[in-house]
């Protein structure tokens, strides 16, 4: 169980997580104010608990802590009740030190699990362009799960060396948690302004789609942000096959070399002359006399293939407008 399945518990769960983290007399009177059949349903649940779940009593009983401090219900001062405790064990100063160390770790470990709700591609796209010793820092810290999935979105060597680093990791002292977090607040600070952002960009678009059908892409270009990437999401999901005619002639070149040629000459073959022509005009010498000897075999190519062929590029091409890796030329 994770993290995210830990929060899936629920009240009658969570109530007898809490009550065995306490002494045995003090949940003895906890459970006086509960009736027999109430009762009964906290010892069966504690009962069907394994130690997958029982490691997570610590975060319930932080979880009930939180919340009976918002309620206003006791005003318990954690962080002076702990010092008070290591005060009566060591000196004041080396008190204080300890205490410090323990809530710095502790707010970068809350911090690792706020990026971990994220998800993958989103903590991918924020850490793409960090550091190696940042990366496989943070990677360290995180679900095994989950880190996984983040290296598998790098390339084969990017992937290597953050492994390599992670192998020679020896851990963080204070100051490495307190910069590391600084880092991990940037990144979750740039994805709410991003997610705020694509609210703003995305209420606009339904706002003009609503009143103008044509050229939604030309409008979405036109929208001032300096998020591209939104821009290009946005656009992928209205680009229509016959818009094909205003991507960009480098553009036409990179979809010509990504993807199969006789996939293209089925779909050129049975297209307009417009949008054959600005992939002809585009290919090479070799693919352009291989398309040449090709078109005659492709008369005889059945409606269902076409239809399919046609589809398969036009969704490599929104592929490729959402990576930005091709451009839409403006009117």
């Amino acid at each position: 169980m994770d993290k995210k399945e830990m929060m899936h518990l629920n009240g009658i769960q969570k109530s007898a997580l809490l009550l065995i983290s306490m002494d045995i007399e003090d949940s003895a009177r906890v459970l006086k104010y509960f009736t027999k059949s109430e009762i009964k349903k906290f010892i069966d649940t504690i009962i069907s608990f394994d130690i997958k779940i029982i490691k997570y009593s610590d975060i319930v009983i932080y979880e009930f802590y939180d919340l009976l401090k918002k309620d206003k219900i006791f005003n318990f001062d954690l962080r002076t009740y702990l010092l008070k405790i290591l005060e009566k064990t060591m000196n004041t100063d080396k008190a204080y030190k300890l205490l410090k160390d323990s809530l710095i770790k502790s707010s970068f470990l809350k911090n690792i699990y706020n990026l971990e709700k994220l998800g993958s591609k989103n903590i991918f796209i924020l850490i793409k362009k960090e550091n190696l010793n940042i990366t496989s820092s943070v990677l360290m810290y995180m679900n095994t799960n989950l880190s996984i999935k983040i290296l598998s979105f790098f390339d084969t060597k990017k992937r290597l060396d953050i492994l390599m680093k992670m192998l020679n990791f020896s851990g963080l002292n204070r100051f490495g948690f307190i910069e590391l977090n600084k880092i991990i607040n940037l990144w979750l600070n740039t994805h709410k302004i991003f997610i705020l952002e694509e609210e703003r960009i995305n209420k606009i678009i339904n706002i003009v789609s609503f009143f103008k059908k044509k050229n939604i892409i030309q409008l979405v270009k036109k929208i001032n942000t300096p998020y591209i990437n939104i821009l290009n999401k946005i656009i992928s999901k209205y680009f229509k096959f016959e818009n094909i005619i205003n991507i960009e002639d480098s553009s036409i070149k990179f979809i010509i070399n990504n993807t199969d040629i006789d996939n293209l000459c089925i779909v050129l073959h049975n297209t307009d002359y417009a949008i054959k022509n600005k992939f002809i005009s585009n290919m090479s010498h070799k693919k352009y006399e291989y398309f040449k000897k090709n078109s005659f075999k492709k008369k005889l190519i059945s409606f269902e293939t076409i239809y399919l062929k046609k589809n398969l590029l036009l969704r490599n091409i929104k592929k490729f407008i959402k990576d930005n890796k091709i451009i839409i030329k403006e009117k």
